[in-house]
């Protein structure tokens, strides 16, 4: 029970002396081959819709993972704790078919690498040092794939964009 790679071949021997619950013996040895084609693209949306990040690191950061993309799309909004009501209500209207815009200033847009081109299920860091004002604060950080996939596709769903409130803050509980 282990993680396969994409685009890989793998053989799987079984001795011939293998033994089952009766304590018989298979016979002979046995050999079968089986290839992992290309992974699906799937972006895993961000586990909960407030994070909080770590205070002992002098690079706050949140992280995303994903499959089959090798770059994504982030994008950085300025939140104060007094437009937590203004999330709650995008949060609302998140996942719809209707498109949905933060309603809050966005501070930066940029594209990241996934390492190793998003051929193996991947965690990537966003730093979010470069948005804050300060050492502490709070931002809503979406991912989006840079590939768009149709609506009628089971992949358009896959891929949805992520979104997370971050809380950063140098109190560690």
């Amino acid at each position: 029970n282990a993680a396969t790679k994409a685009n890989t071949r793998y053989t799987v021997r079984i001795p011939a002396s293998l033994r089952d619950q009766f304590g018989q013996t298979l016979g002979g040895a046995q050999a079968k081959s089986f290839d992992v084609g290309s992974a699906t693209p799937t972006l895993i949306p961000f586990s909960q819709h407030l994070t909080t990040t770590d205070p002992s690191t002098t690079k706050p950061s949140v992280s995303v993972t994903s499959v089959g993309h090798a770059t994504l799309d982030v994008e950085v909004y300025a939140v104060a704790p007094s437009r937590w009501p203004a999330y709650q209500t995008l949060l609302e209207r998140w996942g719809s078919d209707q498109e949905t815009q933060p309603p809050f200033p966005r501070l930066s847009k940029t594209t990241i690498a996934v390492d190793g081109g998003g051929a193996q299920l991947t965690e990537s860091t966003i730093d979010l040092s470069a948005d804050l004002h300060g050492a502490t604060g709070d931002l809503v950080v979406v991912v989006s794939p840079t590939r768009q996939f149709p609506k009628n596709s089971e992949l358009y769903w896959q891929n949805r964009p992520t979104i997370t409130w971050v809380q950063v803050t140098s109190i560690a509980v």
